[in-house]
């Protein structure tokens, strides 16, 4: 019996507290400084090590020694321990009561994977995960994302999270110890002389993409909604005579119609949730690498998690869809579908938005039976405008001192509203950049400077046809600047010297017949985008800086970087993409 709450209240902040790893790790170290001549140790247990040794996770996770070496690090529950020792004859100490008192009260839920009992303490977990910690999307044409679904017509239980992370944690333990590969055996001399296969090279061909060894977890993170871990398999490769590390990404989160990660929404209504299961990781061989690199385990731990849920669907999310469009938007199958289509040995099989994927990819399975053919047809192309039509809305913007009759500095924009002759540029064009006193400073100082604009017109070069003020910057934080086009030259001007020609002011910018580019707050990390603009480096071939290039590149990318205010909140992103500033694609 506990009479005194303050004193429990005390007891419980020794194990609920944000910062459990770091006060682990040193209450550890003292602890083991203060028994060095005792013999006694104080070491991390086997499934703390196997699921948190990576330097990035983040998962609050305790065994019973852990929670006993924080109590007894504090006087006051020594005391405590000591007198309940002595008016009780029970065998167990005030350490179990406290850990059945906090399991009784779902503060602590078992991970009964080993001996030594552990435990998850859902109540540490973060609210909601950083903003951009999952994406759908791959910079790399041999990787792919995989999706699974099981929606939730009647919503979710308030537990149901921390349901599956425990049972998932769980899992993921006993997968790390009892998965193992083909065993590598000692490395032989050559067999035949002078050279030949030795017997690691014939043990790389006769076990290639097989998975070697044991995994090893390297991160795992956890949210309240969320999780993310990444798992290293080994695999022989014979085409390199070598084994080599494959990684699968996996990501389990519990979503509504609004969150950026949901997929499909359109089947979705307000109260219905989606319990997702992503994994990134090699395309090849069927995703065969990818599947036996952990995502397998995942959808059968979350498979039997759900077992006795009702009103529960299992789906597949089109591969293609994911990469190349918003996740609201993929298309998605029936799990029972998928199956059926693999066991008749159907080679594929095709989404509502006309994307054709192979069914071994979508289920895991190798159909040894001879595939049928697909239908005779045709991915529908992608609704995306040509490059040659999108020229047309980037400009190249100069500076323009009117002292000296040169063009200073000189970089690309784009038009961003027409009707008002809006342009959107680089701020380093038109501010000094450099460290120092000097930074921020407008037209780098220059009295007589403006900015100048050209434009393209035809399958020709730019040529500089207005000149602009600025209206709107940040310089501090952003490497932008927004333009307004004020006046025109009475002549277009094919080459660098834009001065003694007179300026004409322009009152109403439709009848210059302007086009603008498309904004979009709808974008994912990874995603591909088209670069456009003048390339103004030189390309080894002219000094970079010393002369104006008014013909347009283009060139393929992906998004690396999500920029968000600094004001803004970023638990309010939608699921219509990002809380940042619109992006163009």
């Amino acid at each position: 019996v506990i009479l005194s709450r303050k004193w429990l209240v005390s007891a419980l902040s020794c194990i609920l507290r944000p910062d459990l790893q770091r006060e682990l790790d040193e209450t550890r170290r003292f602890m083991n400084l203060q028994c060095v001549y005792s013999g006694e140790a104080f070491n991390e247990s086997d499934i703390v090590q196997t699921l948190l040794q990576g330097t990035n996770s983040s998962c609050p996770i305790l065994s019973a020694k852990d929670s006993a070496m924080l109590w007894q690090s504090m006087s006051f529950m020594r005391e405590a321990a000591d007198r309940t020792a002595q008016l009780s004859e029970a065998s167990n100490t005030m350490y179990d009561f406290l850990e059945r008192l906090l399991v009784h009260t779902g503060i602590f839920m078992p991970l009964t994977v080993s001996a030594e009992p552990t435990y998850f303490v859902p109540s540490l977990l973060d609210t909601a995960a950083t903003a951009g910690v999952w994406t759908y999307k791959s910079s790399e044409s041999w990787m792919t994302t995989l999706c699974h679904s099981w929606l939730l017509r009647d919503g979710a239980p308030s537990n149901i999270m921390e349901h599956v992370t425990t049972c998932l944690l769980q899992d993921l333990y006993e997968f790390s110890n009892t998965f193992h590969g083909a065993t590598v055996r000692p490395l032989e001399h050559a067999k035949t002389y002078p050279m030949g296969p030795g017997s690691f090279t014939e043990f790389v061909e006769a076990h290639d993409n097989e998975a070697i060894g044991r995994i090893k977890i390297h991160q795992v993170m956890c949210w309240k909604s969320c999780m993310l871990v990444k798992i290293g398999t080994v695999f022989a490769d014979a085409g390199h005579a070598e084994l080599r590390e494959s990684f699968s990404e996996i990501f389990v989160a519990l979503v509504d119609e609004q969150s950026e990660y949901c997929v499909a929404t359109r089947d979705m209504s307000n109260s219905t949730k989606r319990l997702i299961v992503c994994g990134k990781g090699q395309v090849g061989h069927h995703g065969r690498k990818l599947w036996k690199g952990g995502f397998s385990l995942v959808l059968d731990s979350l498979r039997a998690s759900l077992a006795d849920a009702t009103g529960c669907h299992r789906e597949v999310v089109c591969p293609e869809c994911l990469a190349h469009s918003h996740p609201s938007v993929a298309g998605t199958w029936s799990w029972e579908t998928v199956i059926a289509a693999n066991e008749t040995g159907n080679a594929g099989v095709r989404c509502n938005r006309g994307h054709l994927v192979d069914t071994n990819l979508l289920c895991g399975l190798c159909n040894v039976a001879p595939p049928k053919p697909p239908p005779e047809s045709h991915t529908p192309p992608r609704l995306r405008k040509p490059v040659s039509k999108l020229l047309n809305s980037v400009v190249v913007v100069g500076l323009w001192d009117s002292y000296s009759q040169e063009i200073r500095s000189v970089g690309s924009g784009f038009m961003v509203d027409k009707k008002l002759g809006l342009v959107v540029t680089a701020g380093h064009i038109l501010f000094d950049m450099a460290p120092g006193r000097t930074f921020g400073t407008q037209y780098f100082g220059l009295r007589n400077a403006k900015a100048v604009i050209g434009v393209i017109q035809g399958d020709g070069p730019a040529v500089f046809r207005y000149f602009a003020e600025l209206v709107a910057h940040d310089i501090c934080n952003v490497d932008a600047c927004v333009l307004r086009i004020t006046t025109k030259l009475e002549q277009d001007v094919d080459g660098d010297t834009c001065g003694g020609q007179p300026e004409i002011p322009l009152s109403n910018m439709r009848n210059e017949r302007l086009t603008q580019l498309k904004m979009t707050r709808t974008f994912e990390l990874e995603e591909s985008v088209r670069i456009l603009g003048f390339n103004q480096g030189g390309e080894g071939v002219l000094e970079q800086g010393k002369h104006v290039n008014r013909s347009a590149d283009f060139a393929k990318g992906y998004i690396c970087k999500r920029f968000t205010n600094l004001g803004s909140d970023d638990s309010s992103t939608s699921s219509r993409g990002s809380s940042s500033s619109p992006f163009l694609k």
